[in-house]
């Protein structure tokens, strides 16, 4: 049954409402100071017109001044309270506001903490270590085997063969052993992707049978 019970306002709403209401009440007595303030006036540009003159009338404007200054004391006087109220009703809401977003942020900085606390529990720091130091591992194993097998080769001589003819003189001597070896004392045939050397075409048949027939004597 708790949906008949109306939600209970914010001390910041409440304190707003009433601010807002005694502003509009001290608006109104300003407006009615500056009415009296204006009949006032009035009535002392009439008493300047009839200045010694109908004695009467004097004593009646000037009841009515003292009676408009009596009012327009009440109403500063009321306005004067309303705004000294609305003075602390201004530092009141402003401490309800400074204590409603004190709140608002107390509230979410708990649930970003619970948050990063429930993150935090799910990842395994320990099994993110063991990842860790297992991948060194299989690294400096893998360096290892290159080491080994580097350290295999260069053992064998299979990389020394290679830099042994970075020397021009060395390169020579085994060319000429190596010719020597074979047997080779000519130039070996051009490979059959070398380019070949243009021919010159033949004479056909018939060209050669005339040729021989203008050498034979006429019968």
């Amino acid at each position: 049954m708790s949906w008949l019970v109306p939600a209970r306002p914010s001390s910041s709403s409440t304190l707003t409402s009433a601010q807002r209401r005694l502003e509009e009440r001290a608006q109104t007595l300003r407006e009615r100071v500056d009415d009296v303030n204006r009949q006032l006036v009035s009535v002392r540009h009439q008493m300047t017109e009839i200045a010694n003159q109908a004695p009467h009338r004097q004593q009646s404007l000037r009841a009515r001044a003292r009676q408009l200054l009596e009012r327009r004391q009440l109403y500063e006087q009321q306005l004067g309270d309303r705004e000294r109220q609305l003075s602390n009703l201004e530092r009141q809401t402003l401490v309800a506001e400074s204590l409603e977003d004190t709140a608002t942020t107390v509230a979410a900085i708990t649930a970003g903490h619970q948050s990063i606390r429930a993150q935090t529990r799910a990842i395994d720091v320990d099994r993110i270590a063991d990842t860790v130091s297992d991948m060194n591992d299989l690294i400096e194993d893998a360096n290892s085997i290159q080491r080994s097998l580097s350290d295999a080769f260069a053992s064998s001589g299979v990389g020394s063969a290679a830099t042994a003819y970075d020397d021009d003189a060395a390169l020579d001597a085994e060319l000429s052993a190596l010719v020597g070896d074979v047997g080779l004392t000519s130039p070996p045939p051009t490979p059959s992707n070398m380019p070949t050397p243009p021919t010159t075409s033949l004479p056909s048949v018939r060209a050669r049978s005339t040729a021989v027939a203008e050498l034979l004597p006429p019968l």
